[in-house]
């Protein structure tokens, strides 16, 4: 186990998760909506001692990350993708198979990174909580959560048009600007999550949470950042 403080953090916001989507469940949240926790990290601090936690640069070092990820024991172990982007890149995903039995009693969680437009330091932000889930979580933590991943919702070149305006107002199968916005939220409406984790690069850690589609304000009564999921 790690001696260092990211443990902590990822078990402080394990907490957090844990509040919030049990507060979203306690206020009767309308059907089909969930609750978003949006977390800001810094990244330039994650430890780097091994092939899954090495900097991501790309598409073929992500897949590589989320085959070292899904070969460690225990769930999520699916590597597969939400989509692709106009120039056929894939939306990488790490999945759990058990989010689509709704009969199971742990709560679906989903991470997605990439968003901001730091696309490589999000993604080593949520491959270092899955990696955290699968390895050094306590067993409470594991039996409470499903986790799938999408630790780069916009794998592009620097500089491109970012997915935005979630949820999209159409254009799901033919979009011939943004497909990638229209893919994220499928992916992560097919989860049927209970809590979505919307990962951004930061300074230090920061929290913001209301319900997906708009519904409730932001926590604190602070701005969701422009983009969000929300």
């Amino acid at each position: 186990m790690r001696a260092d403080g990211q443990a902590v953090r990822w078990t402080a916001t394990f907490g957090v998760a844990a509040f919030l989507a049990g507060a979203g469940a306690a206020a009767a949240q309308p059907a089909g909506d969930a609750r978003l926790l949006v977390l800001s990290q810094d990244a330039s601090a994650l430890p780097v001692p091994d092939p899954a936690a090495r900097t991501v640069d790309g598409t073929a070092d992500l897949r590589a990350a989320l085959d070292a990820l899904a070969a460690l024991p225990g769930e999520p172990g699916i590597v597969s993708a939400a989509g692709v982007t106009r120039d056929e890149t894939p939306l990488l995903t790490l999945e759990n198979p058990s989010a689509f039995d709704l009969s199971r009693p742990e709560r679906r969680i989903v991470l997605v990174g990439g968003l901001d437009g730091d696309a490589e330091a999000a993604a080593r932000i949520v491959l270092d909580a899955v990696r955290w889930f699968k390895s050094e979580a306590p067993e409470e933590e594991r039996t409470r959560w499903t986790v799938s991943a999408l630790p780069m919702a916009h794998p592009s070149p620097e500089g491109a048009t970012r997915p935005g305006g979630f949820p999209p107002a159409d254009g799901f199968f033919d979009d011939p600007d943004r497909p990638e916005s229209r893919y994220v939220w499928r992916w992560v409406a097919y989860q049927a999550p209970d809590l979505v984790v919307e990962v951004r690069a930061g300074d230090g850690l920061m929290f913001h949470s209301r319900l997906t589609g708009g519904s409730g304000g932001a926590a604190g009564g602070a701005e969701l950042p422009a983009g969000s999921l929300a």
